[in-house]
C-alpha cells in the first residue's frame, strides 16, 4: 500500500507571498517608467488704455512667448484679456514680446521683469501683466522772426493759439518761441493754430500746418507747425520801423537805431524853412 503525502500551506504564508509578489511588480514599473518634472503654467493678461482716442482691443495686438529667440508651442497669439493666455512650459528663461507698434507703447509687470523676461522653474505658476498705452498725437509750434526791416520784436513777443471748436486747449496761450519750440499733447483732430495779431509784422504759416494754420493729427503722430513773422517796411516816410509791441497800430520808437534819420529830417526841415519863409522889406518912416 502505497503512501500520499500532502503539504498543507497555510492561510498567512499565501497571504505574505502575494503581497510580496505585488509590492515586487509595482517596484518593478516605478524603477522602469521614466519621471517627468512638472509642468510649468505661464498667464499673459494684456491690457489696453486708450486715453488718447484710439480704440484697439486686446485681441488687436500679437503677442509672443520666445525661448533662445524661438517662438514657442502656440505663439505669437493675439492679446488676451483677464484671466490672460495660458501656456504651458518647461523650465527655463523666457522672453514675452507685444508688438512693437507705432501708436502704442508697451509696459510689462507682474511676474515679468520691466522688459519682458520671466523664469520658471519646475512646478510654478506665474503670470505676466502686459500694458499698452496709446501715444498722444504731438504737435510742436515754433516761432520764427524774421527783422530785416529795422524790428526788434523775439518770438516771446508773440502769443500763441491752439484751438479746437473756437476754444483754446491745455497750455493755449502761451508765449512764443524759437525752435524747438512750444510741445502740445493732444487727442486725435483737427487743430487750428493762431498767433495774436501784430501790425508791424505779417504773419505766415509752414511746415505741417496749411497757411490757415489748420492741421490734423492722428494717434503716434508728431507734427511741426511753425509761424513765421516778418516785420513789414516802414509805414512811416522816411523812417523806418524800429520797434513797438502793439498789437493793433504800428509804434514809432526813437532810439539810437534811427537818430541819424530824426536829425536830418530836422536839419532839412530847418533848411527848408529858411529857403522858403517869406520875406517882408523894412522900410522908413519919413517924419
Amino acid at each position: 500500500m502505497s503512501v500520499r503525502y500532502v503539504t498543507v500551506i497555510s492561510t498567512a504564508k499565501v497571504r505574505s507571498f502575494v503581497l510580496y509578489l505585488v509590492f515586487s511588480l509595482l517596484f518593478f514599473f516605478s524603477a522602469s517608467t521614466p519621471t517627468h518634472a512638472a509642468p510649468n503654467i505661464l498667464n499673459i493678461i494684456t491690457t489696453v488704455v486708450n486715453d488718447s482716442g484710439n480704440t484697439w482691443n486686446p485681441s488687436d495686438f500679437s503677442v509672443s512667448v520666445k525661448k533662445d529667440g524661438q517662438n514657442v508651442s502656440g505663439s505669437p497669439s493675439p492679446g488676451t484679456a483677464s484671466p490672460g493666455k495660458r501656456y504651458t512650459l518647461e523650465a527655463g528663461s523666457y522672453v514675452v514680446i507685444a508688438g512693437p507698434y507705432e501708436k502704442y507703447s508697451s509696459s510689462y509687470g507682474g511676474d515679468c521683469s520691466s522688459d519682458g523676461q520671466i523664469s520658471l522653474s519646475s512646478n510654478e505658476n506665474k503670470t505676466c501683466l502686459i500694458t499698452t498705452n496709446d501715444i498722444p498725437p504731438r504737435l510742436n509750434v515754433i516761432v520764427s522772426v524774421i527783422n530785416d526791416n529795422g524790428g526788434t520784436l523775439s518770438a516771446s513777443n508773440f502769443t500763441i493759439h491752439v484751438k479746437v471748436g473756437g476754444a483754446d486747449l491745455a497750455g493755449s496761450p502761451t508765449s512764443g518761441k524759437d525752435s524747438p519750440g512750444t510741445l502740445f499733447e493732444l487727442n486725435r483732430g483737427t487743430f487750428i493754430v493762431s498767433e495774436d495779431v501784430n501790425r508791424l509784422y505779417t504773419q505766415s504759416f509752414s511746415g505741417d500746418c496749411d497757411t490757415n494754420g489748420n492741421v490734423t493729427l492722428s494717434i503716434g503722430d508728431i507734427k511741426t507747425c511753425i509761424i513765421v513773422n516778418d516785420d513789414n517796411a516802414s509805414t512811416i516816410p522816411l523812417f523806418p520801423n524800429t520797434g513797438g509791441t502793439s498789437n493793433t497800430e504800428p509804434i514809432f520808437c526813437f532810439n539810437r537805431n534811427n537818430l541819424t534819420w530824426i536829425f536830418a529830417t530836422i536839419i532839412l526841415g530847418f533848411m527848408g524853412y529858411l529857403n522858403f519863409r517869406p520875406h517882408t522889406k523894412s522900410t522908413k518912416k519919413v517924419p
